[in-house]
């Protein structure tokens, strides 16, 4: 995932936090768990651009 513009914080089931800020790249490993809560902080909007990436890794 590459946060283009604006700034969010992500809160997982298991407590943990990530803080997302333009320029930020994350990779989503766990995407089984109960779910998440995205905030967005401030008044700007965020945009994001997520890649899906095939189970196997990338295609060569």
């Amino acid at each position: 995932m590459f946060v283009l513009a604006g700034h969010a914080t992500v809160g997982t089931s298991d407590g943990s936090q990530c803080d997302l800020q333009a320029g930020s790249i994350l990779l989503l490993e766990d995407t089984r768990g109960k779910g998440h809560l995205t905030t967005i902080i401030g008044d700007d909007e965020v945009l994001i651009v997520a890649v899906q990436i095939a189970e196997d890794g990338p295609a060569a």
